[in-house]
């Protein structure tokens, strides 16, 4: 039987605030697959050594290096005042109980007042990553609750805002967009009336919020 040899590879860094290093350390131990680790620190650093066949104790070593940089960015504003969160790993980390479309965790974000946006793998805010992550399981609560509702995709994505920016359970938000004329019912499924973005620049008016 032949015995693959086994490789090491030291990373040491540097890590000040202890909710980083929870973060770094949680996320590093379900990023990493295929290699053994062993986690050192002490007082501002960590040490980690990786065991493992070459390749992958390659990759790993780089892929922490990759996460180390994404918790520093998310961490830290930029000059301009925006966190740089993954969106991956920041959704990783919230408790949703069903997928949600960023695109509509932003507008709910700008609503409440943190300018936002999606770049590529990356979300660009002002908002802090508590925030963040508050919102986004509120909007997959309600994505889920909405689930026992029969509604069209775009018809659920607004009904999904409306009850996040107002406040209010889907049931009662249906009834309410169902009496202003947003929703309307036909076999059996309840449809938008108007373009999705139409809507939602309606329920920002209707709600007293501007985007």
């Amino acid at each position: 039987m032949v015995r693959l040899k086994m490789f090491e590879q030291s990373l040491t860094l540097r890590i000040e605030d202890e909710e980083l290093l929870k973060s770094f350390l949680d996320l590093l131990s379900k990023r990493i697959r295929g290699v053994q680790l062993h986690v050192f620190t002490r007082q501002k650093w960590v040490k980690i050594k990786f065991y493992g066949g070459l390749d992958e104790v390659k990759y790993s070593v780089e892929a922490a290096r990759r996460l180390y940089r994404e918790l520093l960015r998310s961490k830290y504003p930029d000059k301009a005042g925006y966190y740089n969160y993954n969106l991956a790993t920041l959704l990783s980390e919230a408790n949703l109980q069903i997928a949600i479309p960023p695109t509509l965790l932003v507008r709910i974000l700008h609503y409440n007042g943190y300018r936002s946006e999606v770049d590529g793998t990356l979300l660009r805010t002002r908002a802090p990553r508590e925030v963040v992550i508050k919102y986004a399981e509120k909007l997959s609560q309600v994505y889920y609750e909405s689930l026992r509702i029969p509604l069209t995709p775009t018809a659920r994505r607004a009904v999904a805002y409306y009850s996040v920016v107002k406040g209010v359970e889907p049931g009662n938000s249906v009834e309410n967009l169902l009496k202003k004329g947003i929703l309307s019912e036909r076999r059996g499924v309840l449809h938008l009336t108007r373009n999705i973005n139409e809507v939602l620049e309606e329920i920002d008016k209707d709600v007293g919020g501007e985007c």
